[in-house]
């Protein structure tokens, strides 16, 4: 059996080493990102700034009088909590649109093949699943109209790359070959919640047990912001509420389209959250309608190949420092709105 080499520096040159393996054509930009087109968008692969990013952007530009409506659509995508960030940004020229996702991974502690091919078949089956999305939402008509419930797909959807019984299909190749992958530091392992705890720990933030152990944990980190983070089907997951229960405010009904509006902003922009806006069911009111909503960040990576404690640390830690960056945000934003409306009381 091969020895698993330990992570190690991730490189662009190693990054299209490993590409090179893969069943997708691609090209490398002057820039030495990974580029690869479809029909209806094209999937951009690259590091930078210690982190492996993955990005998507589809072809058609929307129409600027569809912005709203485009936000709603980008924040069900959102929702869906696959850590693969969707938003719309108007472009520098016309009253268009580009819409497109972005994800990140902070790989600054290293990275071993295994990892890095698992991650990169994640990556790139959520951005041709994001492009059928797109596909599916806007009819033939494209932006006459938007699909409505219970109307079939527009156009058959891209197939999909994911292969549920070989889930490194685009990868069939085990990459061991490539000499640039060494290092000197301790092998991936598997993650559990006892490990997690000690991580959390090791950081100096206030950590305690959600309501049960297996819900994972609450910290509160030196910003006095609390981050929840707990595991679940080989997945590190983040959540850091705004609103309620973490701020004790609410965004109002009435202000959901200039909320959605804030989302973007940050949406286009982030860096490992992804921010989405959901009902509040613990707050009172007669209706759906008319209870007030809740803001939320969240990131989810995928850690079914295993990490070792300096790969786990990074990643706690560059999540909490960008879930303390959301808590600023929102504070300009909507206390400032608040500010605003309570000021010709």
């Amino acid at each position: 059996m091969a020895r698993r080499l330990t992570p190690s520096r991730l490189t662009p040159k190693r990054l299209e080493q490993v590409m090179a393996s893969s069943t997708v054509p691609y090209a490398v930009r002057s820039d030495k990102a990974i580029v690869f087109n479809n029909e209806s968008g094209n999937v951009t692969i690259s590091v930078h700034d210690g982190l492996l990013r993955a990005a998507v952007t589809w072809h058609p530009w929307v129409p600027l009088r569809l912005a709203d409506d485009l936000a709603q659509l980008l924040d069900d995508w959102n929702r869906r909590a696959t850590g693969l960030t969707a938003a719309g940004d108007r472009a520098t020229f016309g009253d268009l649109i580009i819409v497109g996702a972005h994800s990140a991974r902070p790989v600054e502690a290293g990275i071993d093949n295994d990892q890095l091919r698992h991650i990169m078949t994640d990556e790139i089956t959520l951005c041709m699943e994001f492009l059928a999305f797109m596909e599916q939402i806007f009819p033939d008509t494209r932006f006459e109209s938007v699909k409505t419930p219970g109307q079939g797909p527009a156009r058959e959807p891209d197939a999909s790359p994911r292969d549920e019984k070989n889930p490194f299909v685009l990868f069939p190749e085990k990459l061991t070959r490539f000499s640039l992958e060494t290092g000197d530091g301790p092998r991936p392992s598997p993650v559990t919640n006892v490990r997690l705890l000690r991580i959390l720990t090791g950081t100096g933030w206030m950590v305690q047990p959600q309501a049960s152990r297996e819900d994972g944990y609450i910290t509160r980190t030196d910003a006095g912001v609390l981050v929840g983070f707990s595991l679940d089907d080989g997945h590190l997951n983040v959540e850091v509420p705004w609103n309620s229960r973490v701020e004790k405010r609410e965004v109002r009904p009435q202000s959901l389209r200039t909320t959605l509006r804030a989302v973007t902003g940050w949406n286009v922009d982030s860096r490992l959250l992804t921010m989405i806006v959901e009902p509040d069911d613990d707050a009172p009111g007669d209706s759906h309608a008319k209870r007030p909503v809740r803001v939320v960040a969240y990131g989810t990576w995928c850690l079914a190949t295993g990490v070792n404690d300096r790969q786990f640390t990074e990643l706690v830690v560059e999540a909490a420092g960008e879930a303390e960056k959301f808590i600023r945000y929102c504070r300009s934003n909507f206390m400032k709105e608040e500010e605003d409306d309570g000021a010709g009381d």
